[in-house]
């Protein structure tokens, strides 16, 4: 199976159960919404990067999320998800996003894909974004959304949504100093609905500067 339809097809493959009410959200910064605000030095946005010791700048960008949803770190993963305690209990005691209540945010690095100095999202062979989406066509998925912007002025980003065997996942590509690229997907609860393509949806464009 190809690595990037594989990586991709993870957050197609993966859903839950029941939804609540998504009215409010929480503004966090970008990193502790990468990091999850117990990530320490772990993470690429806290780790030092001089002999000095001193870490990166801050990243002056913030990010919502649902009022009630937490950050917990994936064990040695490295990856951060943002949701409801018991999924995040579920999640992290099976490494199984189905049977999930409210849905779940991860943060990751890529791996498969990445942000080059050239502007474009590539799956390290060269054919940059034309090959991502053609490679992605040809498994059979259905792209309901694929766009490119800079989000908050700052991160290249690239979104795609995409139908594969009756699912939907959402991927989020983003271009981070010194992180590399982070790939954010969301698993949505078993019965999809309109309010998950808002919350998706209010999740991208949440994406701001700092104290906008």
């Amino acid at each position: 199976m190809n690595a990037l339809f594989f990586e991709l097809l993870i957050w197609l493959t993966a859903p839950g159960a029941v939804r609540a009410d998504r009215a409010s959200f929480q503004t966090v910064s970008f990193t502790d919404f990468v990091c999850g605000q117990e990530g320490g030095f772990t993470c690429c946005l806290k780790r030092p990067l001089t002999a000095a010791g001193e870490p990166p700048p801050e990243v002056p960008v913030r990010v919502e999320m649902p009022a009630k949803f937490i950050p917990r770190v994936l064990g040695a993963s490295g990856a951060t998800l943002w949701g409801l305690e018991d999924d995040l209990d579920r999640v992290t005691a099976s490494r199984d996003f189905k049977a999930l209540r409210r849905g779940v945010f991860q943060v990751r690095a890529s791996v498969n894909v990445l942000y080059g100095r050239d502007g474009v999202f590539d799956q390290l062979d060269g054919t940059g974004e034309a090959g991502l989406r053609r490679g992605l066509e040809r498994a059979g998925q259905k792209l309901v959304v694929w766009k490119k912007e800079t989000l908050a002025g700052l991160l290249p980003a690239l979104e795609i949504v995409a139908d594969f065997e009756g699912d939907r996942g959402y991927a989020l590509y983003l271009g981070v100093a010194p992180c590399g690229t982070l790939l954010i997907n969301y698993y949505h609860p078993t019965t999809r609905s309109a309010a998950d393509e808002k919350q998706w949806e209010r999740f991208v464009a949440g994406i701001k500067k700092a104290g906008s």
